[in-house]
Order: structure tokens, then C-alpha cells, then sequence
């Protein structure tokens, strides 16, 4: 902690926020196509949650230390404003899944660094959930700092069996399932560039729902099909976040694992799928804002 605290001493906010303004200005008014609004775009995120995760350091010390409520009670109000300055807007379906306050792991599909930016529109109705994530963002200031102070668990992302890892999520879920609180996942592990399909799940959040005899909830975002990272372009469009039936565990064994992975992967493809047909590719995307 004396670290974290040695960067707030050490840190000036002033440029910080004078850079955040001025990319504001600059990309907000910017077409789609330009490199400008593209870095950007990433920059104001980055900023705009440096800035204000910085802010809210000295609260949640004092007062809400740890605590995964920070995510929804102090994270959404603050972070998730910052999508309009995008111009992304998000869609919570079918959220009444998500509103059992009981213990579960909730598993989502990961494509983009925005994903967290969308899980702020739906931790207030989720409430206590932590998410798990690489241990190496721990020790990128102020997110790492933050993120702690907000309940997430870091694990090492070494192999896919690590066992070190594992244990983390396990231990910490414990204590999280006694407070009817969830675990969030990315059971793909890393992001997925590949806008058609969903990668293979890992084990570990599967494991920890079987062990625990709790349910797994998916939970599904639909292509960024107005973020082009090959070619730089940054458009403007919607993301609807889909919620799924939750998927019990209860009665299964470690011998069906690998058939519960399958069955969640089955439904969260098949939803996946579906919501690719609401809206174009990036091709035909890009390709429409050119006619204009």
C-alpha cells in the first residue's frame, strides 16, 4: 500500500485533466476515419478513469475499503458518463436474470478494453459482484490501485491450468458466496479479436460453480462493430449486453466440467449470434458512413 500511496504523493492530476479536455475536444468532433479520434477515443477512457479512480482513492480507504459495492455505488455514477463523450451507448437485456442476490459466477464474453466500461451499466443491478483479473494491471497505477480498493481479485496469468491462479479465485469466492456475493469471469481469458465466434472457455470459473454447487450466469456483449482496431477507425454505435437463464450446477460433478463448458459455451454462441444480426460488420459499417 505504501506504494500506491508514494504515486498519489508524487503524482500532479493538473496535466492529466488538461490533456483529458483536449482530446475531448479534439475527437469528439472528428469523423470516424480519422487516427485522431481513434487514439483518442482510448486516451479520454484512460484518462477520464485515471483522473477520476485517483479522486476516489481517499474515500474508499477511509470509508468503503475493499469493497466490491465500490464498483456500482461509486464506479457507475462516475466512469460510465464517459460513453457519451464516445459515442457508445449500451443496452441491458433481460436484466432480471441478473438480479438474484445470491452467490453465482457470472461468465462474459471479452472483446474489447470497453468491456469493462459496459460492465459499469450493469454492476447496479448486479450489485456485489467482483471481477477477477491479471495480476499485472495491479501494479498499473492508478487502475490497479483502484480496482483493488474495489474488490477485484488478481490472479497470475500464467498457463491454463495454473494452479496458483485457481486457488486465488477459490479462496476468494469463498468469502464471496458467504456474502451472497458473485464472481465475474472471462472465461475466454484473453481478448478476442475474432468478431464471428467465441473463443474456448478456460476451466477455472466452471470449476469454482461446480465446487460451490452455485449457478453460472452469462452474460453476452455483442460485436464492436464500430471500432476497427486494423485500420484505426473509431464510429460511433450501441452494445447491447445480453443476459442469459442462469445455468445450475447444483447435483453436478467435477466429472461433468467439461459438459457444463459446453452447454455455457453452446447458449452464449448461439446469443452471440444472434446479436451479430442486429447490426452490420465493421466492413459494411465503415463502408455505409463513406456514402454519407
Amino acid at each position: 500500500m505504501l506504494f500506491y500511496l508514494e504515486k498519489i504523493q508524487h503524482t500532479n492530476l493538473v496535466p492529466i485533466g488538461m490533456g483529458c479536455f483536449l482530446l475531448l475536444v479534439l475527437s469528439r468532433y472528428l469523423d470516424p476515419f480519422s487516427k485522431i479520434r481513434y487514439y483518442g477515443n482510448f486516451a479520454i477512457f484512460i484518462l477520464h478513469s485515471s483522473v477520476l479512480g485517483a479522486l476516489m482513492i481517499p474515500y474508499m480507504l477511509i470509508f468503503s475499503f475493499r469493497k466490491v459495492s465500490n464498483c456500482y455505488r461509486l464506479g457507475s455514477p462516475l466512469i460510465l458518463p464517459v460513453s457519451k463523450l464516445l459515442g457508445i451507448k449500451w443496452e441491458l437485456r433481460d436484466e432480471e436474470y441478473l438480479k438474484e442476490q445470491r452467490p453465482g459466477v457470472v461468465v462474459v464474453n471479452h472483446q474489447s478494453m470497453f468491456d469493462i466500461l459496459g460492465l459499469f451499466s450493469v454492476w447496479p443491478v448486479m450489485k456485489d459482484v467482483a471481477a477477477v483479473s491479471k495480476k499485472e494491471l495491479l501494479f498499473v497505477f492508478p487502475f490497479g490501485f483502484v480496482a483493488y480498493l474495489a474488490g477485484v481479485i488478481f490472479i497470475s496469468r500464467l498457463s491454463k491450468s495454473s494452479k496458483s491462479g485457481q486457488q486465488t479465485i477459490e479462496d476468494a469466492a469463498d468469502q464471496l458466496f458467504k456474502d451472497n456475493g458473485k464472481l465475474l469471469i472471462f472465461p475466454e481469458g484473453t481478448r478476442n479479436k475474432n468478431p464471428n465466434k467465441l473463443l474456448p472457455f478456460r476451466k477455472g470459473a466452471f470449476r469454482v460453480a461446480i465446487k460451490n454447487q452455485v449457478p453460472i450466469y452469462p452474460l453476452v456483449y455483442s460485436p464492436f462493430y464500430f471500432i476497427d482496431m486494423e485500420h484505426k477507425r473509431f464510429g460511433f454505435g450501441k452494445i447491447t449486453i445480453k443476459a442469459l437463464e442462469p445455468i445450475q450446477t447444483k447435483g453436478k460433478t467435477m466429472e461433468e466440467l467439461d459438459q457444463v463448458i459446453q452447454e455455457t459455451h453452446k447458449v452464449m454462441s448461439e446469443a452471440y449470434n444472434d446479436l451479430r444480426q442486429e447490426n452490420p460488420s465493421k466492413e459494411a459499417y465503415f463502408e455505409s458512413l463513406k456514402t454519407k
